[in-house]
């Protein structure tokens, strides 16, 4: 039965037909991955580049009141994912940059979707598109006649005279285009590895476990793929038809049931607009003490307290400016508000994409499709981590100003300039991406296993197909 999957492989390289498509393909996937490669690099410099201007700007700023300091601000610019230039994800439709400044948490601003005008809805080639769109296409011209063309041919039941089952068949032709399948997907893999290694970025061992998690789920996508070509192949009553069945499961799986889970996941789970989200984030505030207001009821309360904790009747009599409290206290207090909106908000996008995850049982696309989002942390997960580490250095910095008043400055005094060596000295913003282990186990559990149901079913597909095949048509 060796000689089935010999003759697969020989008949694919001989097939000018297939090979001009294979040829195609690759030259398709190499100019994606150098076209996705020169705009990461483009932005990895860029984003690189901005931070460095802004803390050289916060660094060398005129000398201020330290509160003063907080209204001046600075920004913070998500750095561009390694493996963004294999999968783009949502970057194109998510803000890239966060201001922070007192009193205010802002969300993240500056999509390139919001820049590029209406030919953003034809979304942008990259190599994950080829690999989840184009590759399935090209695997079913590969499968689409591997066993009903032996029929047609009367070549089945010479298979079988010479002592081959069709289950061992159906597995050997199964095992002989999967192989070609995996050797298109590890050697683009192994030049996108390239690319990084060249341009000297470090290949640790988070890159490392990337590049092997996203062979495995790609080459699971692709026998699932192949089996499903296959066991249409065996059962379809001509080559055409086997083709024809194909294609609508491939228009099925890649336009349709997603596009109708988004839907149904927006309908279910619908988002307030902007204005409602941010009047919520006010009225909760309005509720709380005010930095700027000490005649506020709940600024007055926390006066009070302050004073009782000195054991001392009025605020000239504190050995420390207690409007940086203060004025740190209503940090706190909007801190504590908007996170609370924000995480309703967080909340309701996963129950969305929830509903995608349940729709990958019937579709595997979907599956590989977020999974290989989440393992170049190019996700909507990736996109939050960012946000929420954004807004704790925010708080951090507003801490750091707010207390260098209360403890270097009177009651009152709103004159004093915080020398230089203050904005030396706040700490540079750091983001650490999640590890890929955790985030992908964390966020996309369901997916893994849909992918494992889809696994199944299409081992046992091929075993039904084999019993069910009859050598002469």
């Amino acid at each position: 039965m060796k000689s089935i999957f010999k003759k697969e492989i020989t008949g694919a390289i001989r097939d000018r037909r297939l090979l001009i498509l294979v040829v195609f393909m690759v030259i398709l996937q190499f100019l994606a991955l150098l076209s996705g490669y020169n705009r990461f690099a483009a932005l990895d410099a860029e984003r690189k580049e901005l931070n460095e201007a802004n803390r050289k700007d916060w660094e060398t700023q005129k000398e201020k009141h330290a509160h003063s300091a907080t209204h001046y601000g600075t920004y913070v610019f998500a750095p561009q994912p390694t493996l963004s230039f294999l999968d783009f994800g949502i970057l194109n439709y998510v803000g890239s940059s966060i201001r922070l400044e007192a009193h205010l948490q802002q969300d993240a601003q500056f999509s390139a979707a919001n820049e590029s005008g209406s030919s953003i809805r034809f979304g942008d080639m990259s190599l994950s598109s080829i690999l989840q769109t184009l590759m399935p296409l090209l695997l079913i011209f590969m499968c689409f006649s591997a066993v009903s063309g032996e029929k047609e041919n009367g070549t089945l039941k010479w298979l079988l005279v010479q002592g081959g089952s069709t289950r061992k068949i159906l597995w050997q032709k199964v095992m002989a285009h999967f192989a070609i399948a995996v050797i298109l997907l590890l050697s683009i893999m192994f030049i996108a590895a390239l690319f990084l290694a060249m341009n000297g970025y470090d290949f640790n061992q988070q890159l490392f476990t990337q590049f092997v998690f996203l062979a495995i789920i790609y080459a699971i996508f692709y026998f699932i793929i192949v089996c499903l070509g296959i066991a249409v192949s065996a059962s379809a009553a001509s080559s055409r038809n086997a083709l024809m069945i194909l294609l609508a499961i491939w228009l099925i799986f890649v336009v349709l049931l997603p596009k109708y889970a988004a839907n149904l996941g927006d309908h279910l789970y619908p988002l307030h607009s902007k204005y409602h989200f941010h009047k919520a984030i006010e009225k909760g505030v309005s509720q709380g003490v005010d930095g700027h207001d000490p005649n506020n009821l709940r600024s007055r309360q926390f006066i009070d307290s302050i004073l009782t904790a000195h054991q001392v009747d009025s605020i000239s009599q504190l050995n420390i400016n207690i409007d940086g409290l203060l004025m740190q206290e209503d940090e706190d207090y909007r801190a504590m508000i908007t996170k609370k909106e924000f995480n309703q908000l967080y909340r309701q996008i996963e129950k969305q994409n929830r509903i995608s995850h349940l729709a990958s049982f019937l579709d595997p696309f979907i599956a590989i499709r977020d999974l290989s989002m989440g393992i170049s942390q190019t996700d909507y997960p990736s996109q939050v981590a960012f946000e929420r580490q954004a807004q704790a250095y925010r708080l951090y910095m507003m801490r750091y100003l707010n207390e260098y008043m209360s403890f270097n400055t009177k009651a009152g005094d709103w004159e004093t300039k915080a020398p230089r060596e203050v904005y030396l000295g706040l700490k540079k913003f750091q983001y650490e991406p999640p590890s890929v282990v955790y985030a992908v186990f964390e966020n996309y559990g369901l997916l893994m296993i849909s992918l494992t149901v889809w696994l199944i079913i299409a081992c046992f597909i091929i075993h039904l197909s084999a019993k069910k095949l009859k050598p002469i048509t």
